[in-house]
C-alpha cells in the first residue's frame, strides 16, 4: 500500500483506519506503552495507534476508530481489508477479508481506472455469451478490452445453468485461463499469465500451497456462476506485436470423462462434461512505448 500511496498521491486519497489491537492480550505489565490489554479509552488507543505507525513506519495518515467501533462495524474491517471510494462517496472496490485476501493487483487497478475516468468507474463491458450445450452456457469479458501488451486485465468467465436441474461445474482458474484462446487474423496468439498470489500460512509462509482437486460449485437452474481472474496479457508466439492490433478472444470450455471422473472421486455428485465456447470479446492491444533515453 505504501507503494500505491508513493505512485497515486497525486490523484486519491489514502487513509489508514485504526480500528482496533490486532491482539491486546500481549499488553501485558511492563510493555513500553504502559499500556495493559485492550485500552480504555481514547486516549490509550492513540498511544498503541502511535507506536503502530513507528513500527511499520506508516508514511500514509492514519485516523482511529471510535471506540465504539462503529467504522470497523460499518465496513466489517478487522483484521485488515481495503476499501476504494469513489468520488461520489459509492464503494467502487471492497476487497476481501486479510490477510489471506490482501491482494495488491485490483485495488491498483480501481485506482488507474478511478483517474482515468474523472474518478468514477466505468461501467464493466458487457459479458460475450455462447450457446447453450447439455443445458451449460459460458460467458467471457476482459476488462480493460483496450490495452498495453504486458498489461494486467480483470479476467471474468461465467457459466449459466439453462436447464430444469442443476449443474455441478468443476472450476479451477488456471485450467479457465488455458481454455482461453486469443488470436488475431495474422496467426498471432497472446497468452494469459495468472499471478501465483495464493501462499499458505504456517512453517511453509510463502510457500506455493500444494496442489488440490480442482473446486465443484452447483449451479441452480437459471442461475449463473462468475469468477474473476486478474491476468497478465503477453505475446504467445514468436512473431513480436507491433503497433495496435485486434484480438478476438474465445473459451472453449472443455470437460472430459477423465477430468469429470478426477472430480468425482472425491464429489459423488456427476458433474457437467462437455465441449461449449464463450461469444467473442475483441480486445484491442498495443505494443510498449519503446523507454525514452535519459538526458
Amino acid at each position: 500500500m505504501e507503494r500505491l500511496y508513493a505512485s497515486y498521491r497525486e490523484h486519491i486519497e489514502f487513509l489508514i483506519v485504526y480500528v482496533r489491537e490486532a491482539h491486546p492480550e500481549k499488553l501485558q505489565e511492563g510493555n513500553q506503552t504502559g499500556i495493559v490489554g485492550n485500552p480504555k479509552d481514547l486516549r490509550e488507543r492513540v498511544i498503541l495507534a502511535t507506536q503502530c505507525v513507528s513500527q511499520y513506519k506508516f508514511t500514509i495518515p492514519m485516523v482511529l476508530d471510535g471506540m465504539d467501533g462503529r467504522v470497523n462495524r460499518d465496513y466489517d474491517a478487522a483484521p485488515v481489508r481495503v476499501t476504494v471510494v469513489d468520488i461520489d462517496g459509492k464503494v467502487a472496490f471492497y476487497a476481501g477479508r486479510g490477510p489471506a485476501d490482501f491482494r495488491i493487483p485490483p485495488v491498483e487497478q480501481t485506482l488507474k481506472k478511478l483517474i482515468a475516468h474523472q474518478g468514477r468507474l466505468p461501467p464493466a463491458p458487457p459479458l460475450q455469451w455462447g450457446q447453450a450445450v447439455n443445458g451449460l452456457r459460458c460467458g467471457i469479458r476482459f476488462d480493460p478490452p483496450t490495452l498495453v501488451l504486458g498489461q494486467e486485465a480483470a479476467v471474468t468467465v461465467a457459466f449459466q445453468n439453462t436447464s430444469d436441474t442443476p449443474i455441478a461445474l468443476r472450476y479451477e482458474p488456471r485450467e479457465a485461463l488455458r481454455q482461453i484462446v486469443v488470436r488475431n487474423d495474422n496467426g498471432q496468439t497472446l497468452k494469459l499469465e495468472m499471478r501465483d498470489t495464493e501462499r499458505q500460512a504456517g512453517p511453509n509462509r510463502g510457500m506455493p500451497r500444494p496442489n488440490r482437486a480442482p473446486a465443484v460449485t452447483e449451479i441452480r437452474p437459471g442461475q449463473s456462476f462468475e469468477a474473476e481472474i486478474l491476468a497478465k496479457v503477453t505475446a504467445a508466439s514468436d512473431a513480436a506485436v507491433t503497433g495496435t492490433r485486434s484480438f478476438a478472444a474465445v473459451l472453449h470450455w472443455v470437460i472430459d470423462k477423465d477430468m469429470r471422473a478426477e472430480a468425482d472421486s472425491v464429489r459423488p455428485r456427476p458433474l457437467w462434461t462437455g465441449k461449449t465456447a464463450s461469444g467473442t470479446c475483441i480486445l484491442t492491444v498495443s505494443s510498449p512505448q519503446p523507454a525514452r533515453p535519459k538526458d
